[in-house]
């Protein structure tokens, strides 16, 4: 359901999780991703954080560009051609994501490979390692987190910084990179996690195709900011520059499991990585099923 939360002065943020009603508003162009300190205190925050966290060095990573950003959409679409025929993460990647799905690996293999093979995609022979997954942990609760005592110790020990340096250093610093490497790849990891789950289920693993597979395990970001940069009528009413439009994809996703809201494939927006993501999580099935061993005789 959609709704509205705004106390004069405080905050102020339309909460959308009806399909028909993100594609109705996520073309407007008023709506977009400048991120400026506007509106009531609880946005301006809001907003400050996502430009200070989500950035390497003076640019902001591709998914929080503002809409008319110099070059964002001739790089968004260089990457997206790009990713159509890229390689899907190393033959031993995949295997160990088949591995991590079949249950034969543990949970800490999970996001160190995932991130590698997204990794591999920029900067070839990308290790997985535990410190650029926790780098990749911390860069992506870093805007959200409201907690004023994580908040305070990430200021102090300078964990936020370490975090990007860690995730831009063996990508050359490519904002592009970082952002699929630090902030992306945790989708990426949800939906291994329901594969997973779906192998656990002998029905679903005999009987489900692979492209109903992909469909349940191509997971969106919870959710997705939008900043009103101009005064509006909207049908919850009212909004002012600084105003929060939420995107929750996750739940649109449940009522919506399609591309156009996953990966927002019909927006300005959209995920480049759309083909490169489904098709990996199609690699991966394929690998675990060719690979799951023989009742009553050899894998």
């Amino acid at each position: 359901m959609s709704s509205r939360i705004r106390i004069p002065g405080l905050v102020d943020v339309i909460r959308l999780d009806e399909p028909a009603a993100i594609r109705s508003i996520v073309a407007d162009p008023r709506l977009d991703r400048d991120f400026k300190k506007e509106g009531p205190l609880i946005n301006r925050l809001l907003a400050g954080r996502i430009r200070k966290v989500l950035r390497v060095g003076s640019h902001p990573l591709p998914a929080v560009a503002p809409r008319e950003a110099e070059d964002r959409a001739r790089l968004q679409a260089l990457l997206e051609q790009r990713l159509q025929n890229a390689q899907l993460g190393t033959p031993e990647q995949r295997a160990t994501l088949a591995a991590y799905v079949r249950g034969e690996k543990g949970e800490g293999v999970l996001g160190p490979t995932a991130q590698a093979a997204v990794g591999e995609l920029f900067a070839p022979g990308y290790a997985a390692r535990k410190d650029r997954w926790q780098a990749a942990r911390t860069l992506d609760a870093a805007p959200r987190s409201f907690n004023p005592l994580q908040i305070l110790w990430w200021g102090l020990t300078g964990a936020v910084d370490r975090a990007r340096k860690t995730l831009a250093a063996p990508v050359d610093n490519d904002p592009a990179a970082v952002h699929a490497t630090g902030v992306a790849v945790h989708n990426l990891v949800r939906g291994l996690k329901i594969m997973r789950g779906l192998w656990r289920q002998p029905f679903a693993r005999e009987s489900l195709t692979e492209e109903a597979v992909i469909c349940q395990c191509a997971v969106a970001p919870a959710n997705v900011l939008r900043q009103w940069k101009a005064p509006a009528s909207t049908l919850w009413g009212e909004v002012e520059p600084g105003a929060i439009t939420l995107f929750q994809l996750d739940a649109a996703r449940y009522r919506s499991p399609s591309h156009q809201i996953v990966f927002m494939t019909d927006s300005w927006s959209r995920c480049p990585a759309h083909h490169w993501t489904a098709s990996l999580l199609g690699a991966v099935w394929r690998e675990a099923k060719a690979s799951a061993p023989v009742k009553g005789g050899r894998s």
